[in-house]
């Protein structure tokens, strides 16, 4: 991967996607922490 790009890619739920594209629309912000608990590995069983 790394000879085509350096970083992996992030693969989301519906509900988990929504929430990395969306900020908070009451503070119009990101909340970094928020943003970080969605990166976990994906469960094996809905691996390929």
């Amino acid at each position: 991967m790394a000879s085509i790009h350096d970083r992996m890619p992030v693969i989301f739920t519906k509900e988990d996607e929504q929430v990395w594209l969306d900020p908070d629309p009451e503070t119009k912000d990101m909340d970094a922490d928020a943003l970080t608990s969605l990166l976990k590995p994906r469960p094996i069983h809905q691996r390929r």
